[in-house]
């Protein structure tokens, strides 16, 4: 004779759904957090290669550096990113312009502006240093020779930062490698859409004025609608990941000083960088 089974109660069935949902509570930051470190390594790569590429160029052409005067830098490096054809066709006028190309060593796997139903091709999660590749509003430009780029030495200049790609403030602010910057109007001190302001000083160190500098330094994960097209956003709390003139990648705590922060963005100010960096 078969025994008769008892099945759950009703308090015995809550009792386990409860202790799932408390499992599955504990669960989810946690894969949260390796999903978000795997996404930082990811970007942290993709700065590297970016500044590989920058300098992979400036080797294959003199030393010359890829300044901005007809096509954004991001533009110009594309063949050292493995994206020759496609520069060759947007040069060649052979590509369709309703294509669609997502460039994906410019786009953020953390950035969430990215949601954009737009066309995507063209948007950039990343930022140049307006200092060193774009000349200013008098036709001026940044040294060509990577050699005489950072006198304050290539380990302290910020030469790529993270950045929202859409939405900081208003549309036209959306940060795109395609298009060309243009060299007399600037709003923040990094590219692809950068502007000049009339506080700062010359060409050669035109961002910030030492004995004045911004108060202000980055964005840890700001609301899109909160996003300050003038400075750098980054998705991580761990802080913000910049390219490092000579290649390298470094995340910025939070908590660094504005005169820190702005005076590793000067490659040419002589200042002297604070502990905090």
């Amino acid at each position: 004779m078969t025994p008769f089974r008892r099945g759950f109660t009703l308090l015995e069935l809550i009792v386990v759904v409860a202790i799932i949902a408390v499992l599955i509570g504990l669960l989810l930051p946690a894969v949260q957090k390796v999903r978000m470190a795997a996404a930082k390594m990811e970007g942290a790569n993709k700065i590297r290669q970016i500044g590989l590429a920058i300098h992979n160029f400036a080797d294959g052409n003199n030393g010359v550096v890829p300044v901005a005067t007809g096509d954004t830098p991001f533009m110009l490096i594309l063949p050292y990113l493995d994206h020759g054809d496609y520069y060759k066709q947007v040069k060649d006028g052979t590509r369709p312009v309703s294509s669609e190309y997502v460039m994906r060593p410019y786009r953020s796997p953390a950035d969430p502006s990215l949601t954009d139903p737009r066309s995507s091709e063209g948007p950039a999660s990343y930022a140049y240093s307006a200092i060193m590749f774009i000349a200013d509003g008098n036709g001026r430009r940044p040294p060509d020779a990577l050699a005489n780029w950072c006198p304050d030495g290539a380990s302290n200049t910020i030469m790529l930062t993270e950045h929202y790609a859409f939405f900081c403030g208003q549309s036209q602010t959306d940060f795109f490698w395609l298009k060309r910057s243009s060299p007399t109007v600037f709003s923040t001190p990094f590219g692809p859409r950068t502007l000049r302001r009339s506080s700062f000083a010359d060409v050669g160190d035109i961002i910030p004025n030492a004995a004045n500098p911004p108060t202000v330094t980055f964005q840890v994960h700001p609301a899109i609608a909160d996003c300050d097209p003038r400075i750098p956003q980054t998705p991580f709390s761990a802080g913000l990941l910049v390219g490092l003139a000579d290649g390298s990648v470094r995340t910025l705590n939070p908590a660094i000083s504005p005169a820190t922060f702005w005076a590793a963005v000067t490659p040419a100010g002589g200042e002297v960088l604070g502990s905090d960096w």
